[in-house]
């Protein structure tokens, strides 16, 4: 797969994608609102904030984030234009499955579209992640799930009512591009077009985008797949349980 913008902008014009969304001055790292919006205007959303950026304005940030093509939509073309792209994922998907055992299930193929400088904060999944880079450059920063207890994650009261349906409970508390956390081992990895990263159910991951230019300004663009962990994944890390049933 080699999309670029411009040809998602042609291929999927009636789709409606989840964008999350957050002010800059948000008093809880993590914290976000979701709506949903067609490709072009989400592009003009993200033309706003470049506008401010210049302006030295506070702005929202609006990221497109994990679009599930796995699940059909409301809308004859939207259908129609879902279709001819999850046809080419295809082998990403096939590589993807051909891995997995009759245990595990592929539950998810989403999209992931951002502008450069993107930052999503240190949290961990509850399913095991595949990330395809198709434009640009993601940073990760990794986290052993042994270190839970030292990351200090968002409870009711820290999260001010910013609880993301209960989503922000995943998040750590820290600001991991700018403050140390103590006694706590940091992976670092960069992936670049055409690579991939596989972070496992647990791991705690925060991530840098870097953009590729394009006609609207510079874009990361990446494709990934959530499968579902097995019962052994979750007896390893036991103290998962208590999210398993929500995420």
């Amino acid at each position: 797969m080699e999309w670029s913008l411009d040809d998602l902008l042609k291929k999927v014009p009636n789709v409606e994608f989840p964008i999350t969304y957050r002010g800059e001055d948000s008093h809880v790292v993590g914290a976000e609102s979701v709506s949903k919006m067609k490709l072009g205007e989400f592009i003009g959303k993200c033309s706003e904030i470049k506008s401010a950026e210049l302006e030295k304005k506070s702005c929202i940030r609006y990221y497109l984030s994990g679009s599930n093509l796995l699940e059909d939509l409301n809308g004859d073309n939207a259908n129609d234009e879902l279709v001819q792209i999850r046809n080419e994922t295809l082998q990403f998907k096939q590589f993807i499955e051909e891995k997995l055992s009759e245990t595990k299930r592929l539950s998810s193929l989403g999209f992931w579209i951002g502008l450069d400088g993107q930052k999503t904060h240190l949290h961990f999944d509850c399913v095991n992640n595949l990330m395809l880079q198709i434009r640009g450059r993601k940073t990760f920063l990794l986290v052993s799930p042994h270190n839970h207890l030292k990351l200090n994650l968002h409870s009711y009261k820290s999260s001010k009512g910013q609880d993301m349906d209960g989503e922000i409970y995943r998040f750590s508390q820290y600001d991991i591009f700018n403050t140390e956390i103590p006694k706590v081992e940091i992976f670092k990895g960069t992936i670049e077009r055409g690579d991939c990263i596989l972070i496992p159910l647990g791991w705690f991951h925060a991530v840098y985008s870097e953009g590729e230019e394009t006609n609207y300004g510079s874009y990361n663009i990446a494709l990934n797949a959530f499968w579902n962990a097995t019962e052994s994944e979750w007896d390893t890390w036991k103290h998962l349980k208590l999210f398993r049933n929500n995420y």
